[in-house]
């Protein structure tokens, strides 16, 4: 529950926070001070608001954060990218010309969610034609306060999303003004002629800036997959000691000519999450071998490799999975079958 608008008191401001720290300074520098609240204290030179003037204040100061602006689609990607807290609380020093008012706290939702949220769903392409592509998903939290329509700094400005290759060259996307935009709303990147790595965030241009904006940054994998070959795991087992996998990998071909299937990587994988759709597992990888290359016959399979992963110590708090990649199947994988319990 938001405090009154009215009125506060330090008790109530120490309750809220759920804080022991004392003094009207302390509580307006404190760590505990939700920075998604709408009202909270933040760097002004004015003694006192009224409520109405603290709301509107607060708007002009984009809501008491630092939304710092970069001249390049690149450098705001790097700064989402790179882990450092976006759009930090600036909260006033206590002096005075920053004075500490507790009356800030007035409206103070401790509860409030972060803004914005974002979803990114990859489909993959074949190998020779550049049609792979992604989906950029944008929504606002039900019951956000801090609106990028109403910060100063970029209420005039223009959704945008922000990705690369993570070897490669940033770009942006344009999207829908801030001003009129509504939620979920989706950006979309086609004809992606690469497979790999890549990475996106949503942002805001506004006055030649870019802004990326917090919570929305995705590292995610682009596959291509060569055309008419399938993969077929025949077997992907462990043993009953669970001390082995075993496992047989075949290549199906559904076109009307042999094909050409080159040497591949097969990668034993252990994690400790489930993996995304559009994710390759990660994790460490006690084993791996080499395939070699081989002729699939047309409208046939061809068995690619069959082997063992040997002195693996089983963990049953972790998940396993045998990866196959290179350069005609970017990657695929399956889950290791456990064992069946013996009838007694």
């Amino acid at each position: 529950m938001a405090l009154s608008t009215s009125s506060v008191s330090v008790g109530t401001v120490k309750t809220a926070l759920g804080t022991s720290e004392n003094g009207v300074i302390a509580l307006c520098k404190s760590n505990k001070c939700n920075k998604w609240s709408g009202t909270k204290p933040f760097q002004s030179s004015t003694f006192q608001f009224t409520y109405a003037e603290l709301v509107a204040a607060l708007k002009a100061a984009n809501f008491g954060l630092t939304m710092t602006g970069y001249s390049t689609a690149a450098a705001a990607l790097a700064a989402a990218a790179g882990g450092s807290e976006l759009w930090p609380h600036a909260k006033p020093a206590g002096t005075s010309s920053q004075p500490c008012r507790l009356g800030d706290y007035r409206g103070y939702n401790h509860n409030a969610p972060v803004p914005y949220s974002s979803g990114v769903t990859p489909v993959p392409g074949t190998t020779g034609s550049a049609n792979a592509a992604f989906e950029f998903d944008v929504d606002q939290a039900s019951g956000a306060e801090v609106l990028a329509s109403q910060a100063n700094a970029i209420k005039n400005g223009k959704w945008v999303l922000l990705w690369r290759k993570t070897t490669g060259t940033a770009a942006a996307v344009n999207g829908a003004n801030v001003s009129s935009a509504t939620f979920p709303f989706s950006l979309t990147v086609q004809d992606l002629a690469d497979a790999g790595t890549y990475e996106a965030c949503a942002a805001i241009y506004a006055n030649s800036q870019y802004y990326p904006v917090p919570n929305t940054y995705k590292s995610f994998q682009i596959t291509f997959v060569a055309p008419s070959l399938a993969v077929a795991w025949n077997v992907c087992e462990w043993n009953a000691a669970m001390t082995e996998v075993s496992f047989e990998i075949a290549i199906l071909n559904s076109s009307n000519s042999a094909q050409q299937f080159a040497a591949h990587t097969v990668t034993l994988r252990e994690t400790t999450s489930t993996p995304q759709a559009g994710v390759q597992p990660t994790g460490s990888s006690p084993a791996s071998f080499t395939t070699t290359a081989v002729t699939v016959p047309a409208n046939g399979s061809a068995v690619i490799k069959t082997g063992k992963f040997t002195g693996i110590t089983y963990n049953q708090s972790k998940q396993y999975y045998v990866i196959l990649s290179g350069t005609q199947i970017t990657y695929e994988y399956t889950a290791i079958e456990e064992p069946e319990p013996e009838e007694i």
